[in-house]
């Protein structure tokens, strides 16, 4: 009996030493983020029923912990949860739909909780990333609930399918994860093969977050997954890079370009889609440049077709349009998108943003002011500008026409 206690115990102390160097060897990445929106609207005149006030207010709190846990050289977990607290002067608005929502097609809802909900107020916790990665010499394979982004652009991201920023987001570091599968291959030492695969989920459209009755599904849906392999190679200044596969109920093909010709950057991007179910063909091309005028001041452009988009804005009321796919992108046909960004101090920065829709001359005018309070605290003071003709009644006459004037407020605290 005492020989084999001893034993025990020799095997406690070894599993113990075992333990402590693994744990000694692990490396433990962690952010903490307080981010903070208060905004005021004021909405366009139109009717009552999609805007019950002429001004609204809302505010929103999102508190997030991002954990990177590296035990070696060949393993990575990463856990990405945030808790939303958003308020609302007026849930039913139609403005909440057009600033708040989001496309959930490609991640399930058994990892989120909608935990509070009253008449002005609705709480959510969202597991928004969980994967592991494995390093297989030169390949990378990651598994569970992961960003992705294929787009080259800024404003206008054709190639960006699985849930990509709006246009006018502000704060972009935290990618909203999908889940599937991923694996990256490095092709000698200009070259890299992705393979892309993800789960679909059913959708009943697009999901507000402020009570509405879309929601996110725990349902599968094989019509909606999707897989994709992009392949890229650098060539001098300029990355080229080919994609081709499945994205929802569309097969699609479509390239990426990046790179510098003299003090100017170039970057274009598109792909072309075959509906499966509607049988339609959609081409989607966006191209644009930047210049850097001096040190403190850059200045882009961008210019966008998008052939799934709605011909006029009076098509949204029509559930079957192949142009309302999601609130993130553009619903018309051609736009243009003209970008400032001046360094005013080294602490001060100032940002411009115009979006036209070409195609009914309604305009969304962004202005962002930041101040760095310190080197881990940021202030934003926001204002949106819409100009278009307003809805009439419940028909929209023009895109940006049915968005309203935001004056915001927006704080960021990391820890």
């Amino acid at each position: 009996m005492a020989a084999k206690f001893i034993h025990c115990l020799v095997l406690n102390a070894a599993w113990l030493g075992v333990s402590s160097a693994a744990l000694a060897r692990t490396s433990v990445d962690q952010q903490v983020s307080l981010r903070t929106f208060s905004g005021y609207l004021q909405n366009p005149n139109g009717s009552e029923s999609l805007y019950p006030a002429k001004s609204d207010l809302n505010q929103q709190v999102i508190l997030r912990d991002s954990v990177k846990i590296k035990p070696n050289r060949s393993v990575r977990f990463e856990i990405n949860a945030f808790g939303l607290l958003i308020g609302s002067s007026s849930k039913s608005s139609l403005v909440q739909t057009l600033l708040n929502a989001s496309d959930e097609t490609n991640r399930t809802a058994d990892l989120e909780r909608h935990w509070h909900n009253s008449t002005n107020s609705d709480g959510y916790l969202t597991l928004d990333r969980l994967n592991v990665s494995l390093r297989l010499g030169h390949a990378d394979l990651t598994i569970g609930r992961f960003p992705v982004n294929l787009s080259t652009m800024f404003v206008f991201v054709p190639n960006d399918f699985f849930a990509p920023f709006r246009a006018f987001d502000y704060y972009r570091e935290f990618k909203p994860g999908v889940d599937g599968a991923r694996f990256d291959v490095a092709l000698g030492r200009r070259g890299q093969l992705s393979v892309l695969g993800l789960a679909g989920f059913q959708s009943y459209g697009v999901t507000s977050r402020t009570g509405s009755e879309t929601k996110p599904s725990r349902n599968y849906s094989p019509i909606n997954a999707s897989a994709l392999v992009r392949g890229t190679y650098a060539l001098r200044r300029f990355e080229l890079g080919f994609l081709g596969g499945k994205v929802g109920p569309s097969l699609l093909g479509g390239f990426s370009l990046q790179g510098e010709l003299g003090n100017f950057g170039i970057r274009a991007e598109g792909n072309q889609r075959a509906n499966q179910i509607s049988k339609q063909k959609t081409l989607a091309v966006a191209g644009g440049l930047d210049y850097r005028l001096t040190s403190k001041f850059a200045v882009q452009m961008e210019q966008y077709f998008n052939g799934g988009g709605l011909r006029k804005a009076s098509e949204l009321v029509d559930e079957e349009s192949p142009g309302f796919t999601s609130p993130t992108l553009q619903l018309g046909r051609l736009y243009t998108a003209l970008t400032g960004i001046y360094d005013i101090t080294g602490v001060l920065n100032l940002k411009t943003l115009l979006i036209i829709n070409d195609s009914d001359q309604s305009m969304l005018g962004n202005l962002y002011l930041t101040y760095s309070v310190a080197a881990n605290a940021n202030l934003v003071v926001a204002l949106m500008v819409p100009r278009g003709k307003p809805p009439e009644e419940t028909t929209p006459v023009t895109e940006y026409g049915l968005y309203p004037t935001v004056l915001s407020i927006q704080t960021a605290v990391y820890f």
